[in-house]
């Protein structure tokens, strides 16, 4: 959700005011049902900077500060790009990713 650059708000009768792109409203749904937002992740986490969504890198990168004395960078893409960048990665999560 850190990464989602869409908004929602919950209206007076029960249904959400969504902007943005849909996937990324979902997701902020999602969290709002299940008593996570983003709002709450900003909290605790300041954001300090970003790298909007680059078709080449097919990626898009937040840049937090953690309150531990460390800063955390959240990525978002496509999960064949952020898989082959990783160096952690369970040979089945790999598996799946190249199944689809």
């Amino acid at each position: 959700m850190a990464c989602c650059d869409a908004s929602v708000t919950l209206k007076e009768n029960g249904e959400y005011t969504e902007v943005g792109d849909p996937t990324e409203t979902g997701i902020l749904i999602y969290g709002l049902q299940n008593k996570n937002s983003a709002n709450n992740f900003f909290l605790s986490h300041n954001k300090l900077d970003s790298i909007p969504f680059d078709s080449d890198r097919k990626a898009m990168s937040i840049l937090v500060d953690s309150n531990k004395d460390k800063n955390i960078i959240i990525v978002k893409g496509a999960p064949d790009v952020i898989l082959s960048k990783s160096n952690n990665v369970k040979p089945e999560y790999m598996q799946t990713i190249e199944q689809w």
